[in-house]
């Protein structure tokens, strides 16, 4: 299957800006069941500077510097993806998500796949005894960890509204949880947050 990707972040500005950096991660991943047939970036007004390199986790990061003075940054990504990989396969299995918790909290590797990177709170994903607790009624006894996370993702689909004008960028995922509602990045944080409160990574 080949798809066409075609994502626009558009900032506005009420005075003018003279000087801008950002730091855009916007190229899929490439691996064996999927290749980036091309991708490319149209960034308006054009970047005095353009720099790419190879972020830690593997993505290519281009960091532009605009020095032009703009009220409006407008940043396009284009690609074409072939993906290869077979679909999942029904019902979710996996291994049992307690054997999965010991795993991770018994590596002693440090690299960038290493679990351990993914266990531990951070700013936006606090350990909140509430989310751990909805996120454990998923998490019955030897219960296949695909098979109970993709439930945790269902019941966030089924009982939060998706309100774009609730939350914001910094609003964390206590706040989203309490009030039910959110955009992607809050029931990502939601999710996450209960994961790590279960010691999952």
């Amino acid at each position: 299957m080949i798809y066409q990707l075609r994502h626009l972040t558009t900032y506005l500005y009420e005075k003018p800006v003279t000087f801008a950096r950002c730091a855009l991660r916007l190229a899929p991943w490439q691996d064996t069941a999927q290749s980036v047939m091309d991708s490319h970036l149209s960034i308006t007004p054009k970047p005095t500077l353009l720099e790419t390199h190879i972020g830690q986790f593997g993505e290519r990061v281009v960091t532009a510097t605009i020095e032009t003075p703009h009220r409006s940054l407008k940043i396009l990504a284009k690609s074409r993806v072939e993906v290869t990989r077979a679909g999942p396969t029904w019902p979710l299995g996996g291994r049992a998500w307690e054997a999965v918790r010991t795993e991770a909290f018994a590596s002693t590797s440090l690299d960038l796949a290493s679990p351990v990177h993914f266990l531990y709170p951070t700013r936006m994903t606090a350990l909140q005894p509430a989310i751990t607790a909805f996120v454990a009624e998923s998490f019955q006894p030897g219960r296949p960890v695909l098979e109970a996370a993709f439930d945790v993702a269902r019941r966030i689909k089924a009982e939060f509204a998706y309100d774009p004008k609730s939350t914001e960028v910094s609003t964390p995922a206590i706040e989203a949880f309490t009030a039910r509602h959110g955009v992607c990045q809050d029931f990502a944080h939601i999710m996450i947050a209960g994961l790590r409160g279960l010691g999952l990574p």
